[in-house]
């Protein structure tokens, strides 16, 4: 028996610890794009475009700036890279946490289990969708689960101490999961009472990403709040826990982790992990039920740490399965374990298609056709006028990205950081002057800017209708002339920009993607309102027409239908203001 653990040993480990690390940043790498999708635009403004998007998740700023500045080409494509690193790092937490926890058994075996649990979870879909993107949420996976993992390998207070900072300092939820799977281990809380000095220092050296990106604050795109955002970013509809793990995981691995959950409960030494994990779980399952980002384009940090946790208590009933193959008295009872273990590569074989035919489904088609839709028919030299922040934030993430020119100066309407604008053009002062008394800017101030270069803007329904005469269409937005126009020059820009649209339209039937649907919208909608304001019904028509695509049941479209077919004059508009 001796000889053979001896044989046994001598198994290359290391190869399962570099399978584990590698496999997962080659795949997130392989999938990595130039385009990101618009469900990131958060991200994709905070990470490349250093903007002031609130006060959490400044970590991912600075861990993807030595990867941007590398010349891997595409700035998107550089900082998706890092993603793929982190998803790297976290692979390895997994493995050297399922040999923490593991069972007495064959070292190789529990190396082989470790990088089945790894791959099952940096594989799953979600995380590989977040792990090619720009500002991914596998960074918070990752700090959720450090502090457990390098206290569970005996590192030093002082470590763990600051991995819980960083952590809590990323985003409240993801400290509150590091937190939770910290409580049941007295022996660390003794550590730190011993040294609660260095055990605070280290907290505190945590919070030197959030503090730093709140002190370097530069924006004139949002004027948000840094914590504007309690419980972090990415909340919308609820969603029941359950259906998403099966999804993402299997049944299979959810059948084995309730049996390696029993187990562990069921031992003494044992248990303590097992509170830490039933912890974890609670939290991260009830962010999905109360409504963190669930997909299809975007997941929170919540989702993937449920997911590795699931993975994670699922390597005790792996092992303990194939443990009791391994010892049971028949002839060749370490050959049929193995044989076994190689089953569950099947899990990871799932895992790797399913990721595949959903990444192999993001081609950057819709947004490409956008770009040309929406920034290259804007003129040469144009001031742009922003007020939506859906738009403003798309707008960012283009920018960031390098898809607007940079002879497009835009301006953020009710944003403190568009006082600075005036330095560089001083005839936005009037402008501005009048959005601050009045609401709105006047017909005078409109007219001054656009006669100095062109002004590209979308219309508030709560503006002066006088100030409909004068837009004309131009890609998604509406340009504002000195003077007013015609019918027939309204009608002649619609027409023009026909071919643009529809190349959307189609690229989005091929290829959904409702956040940019919502964002097309939105600036159709604007026009729409532009308009119904001016009272050309032929133009009214076309307008509705070319939102119908992006919001067929949209409500201020069917409003104003409503009331053009009650009313023969002028509608009233001022109430359908966002």
């Amino acid at each position: 028996m001796a000889r053979v653990t001896s044989e046994e040993d001598r198994w290359p480990a290391t190869a399962f610890v570099a399978a584990a690390v590698l496999l997962p940043i080659a795949f997130a790498a392989s999938h990595a794009m130039a385009v990101t999708d618009t469900a990131h635009d958060l991200e994709v403004a905070r990470v490349l475009g250093l903007e002031s998007t609130g006060g959490f998740r400044a970590l991912d700023a600075f861990i993807a700036a030595p990867f941007v500045l590398s010349p891997f080409g595409d700035r998107a494509l550089a900082a998706s890279l890092s993603s793929a690193a982190i998803v790297g790092v976290l692979g390895l937490v997994l493995f050297e946490s399922v040999r923490a926890r593991a069972l007495r058994t064959s070292p190789t075996l529990v190396a082989y289990v470790a990088f089945v649990t790894s791959a099952i979870a940096t594989l799953a879909p979600a995380t590989q969708m977040e792990a090619s993107t720009v500002g991914g949420a596998a960074l918070g996976a990752l700090l959720a689960l450090l502090p457990r993992a390098l206290h569970a390998r005996g590192h030093s207070i002082t470590r763990v101490a600051f991995a819980l900072g960083l952590a809590v300092a990323y985003e409240p939820l993801v400290g509150v999961c590091a937190l939770a799977s910290l409580v049941p281990s007295r022996a660390l809380f003794d550590r730190a009472r011993h040294d609660a000095v260095r055990a605070i220092g280290s907290i505190v050296a945590g919070f030197v990403p959030l503090v730093a990106s709140i002190l370097m604050r530069r924006s004139t795109d949002f004027d948000s709040k840094p914590f504007a955002r309690v419980w972090g970013e990415g909340w919308g509809a609820r969603a029941p826990f359950i259906p998403a793990l099966i999804t993402e995981v299997g049944i299979v691995v959810i059948g084995l982790a309730i049996g390696g959950l029993a187990l562990t409960a069921t031992r003494r030494p044992s248990r303590a992990a097992a509170v830490s994990s039933v912890l974890v779980l609670a939290i991260s399952c009830s962010a999905i039920n109360l409504g963190c980002a669930l997909g299809p384009a975007r997941w929170s940090p919540l989702v993937l740490v449920a997911i590795c946790e699931v993975a994670l208590v699922a390597s005790t009933g792996m092992l303990a399965l194939l443990t009791f193959v391994r010892e049971t008295r028949v002839p060749f009872a370490k050959a049929s374990a193995w044989l076994a273990g190689v089953v569950l590569l099947a899990i990871v074989a799932r895992q790797a298609d399913d990721a595949s035919l959903r990444l192999g489904k993001r081609t950057g088609e819709p947004e490409r056709a956008f770009a040309r839709y929406a920034w290259d028919a804007i003129p040469l030299g144009a001031v742009v006028l922003v007020a939506d922040p859906d738009v403003a934030l798309h707008l960012a993430s283009a920018r960031a990205q390098g898809d607007v020119r940079s002879d497009v100066a835009f301006v953020r309407l009710g944003a403190f950081g568009a006082m600075n604008d005036v330095a560089r053009e001083p005839k936005l002062a009037p402008l501005l002057r009048d959005q601050a008394l009045y609401g709105s800017p006047e017909e005078w101030s409109l007219s001054a800017l656009a006669a100095s270069r062109p002004l590209v803007l979308g219309f508030d329904a709560r503006w002066p209708r006088s100030l409909a005469r004068h837009l004309v269409s131009v890609g998604a937005f509406d340009r504002f002339y000195s003077e007013p126009r015609g019918l027939s020059d309204r009608r002649l820009a619609l027409l023009a920009q026909e071919p643009s649209r529809l190349a959307l339209v189609y690229a989005l039937e091929r290829v959904p993607d409702p956040e940019l649907a919502r964002v097309t919208a939105t600036l159709l909608r604007l026009r729409l309102l532009g308009a119904a304001a001016s009272t050309d019904r032929d133009v009214i028509g076309t307008a509705l027409d070319d939102l119908r695509p992006f919001a067929p049941a949209d409500p201020t479209a069917f409003e104003i239908v409503r009331r053009l077919t009650l009313k023969s004059r002028p509608i009233d508009l001022s109430d359908l203001g966002r």
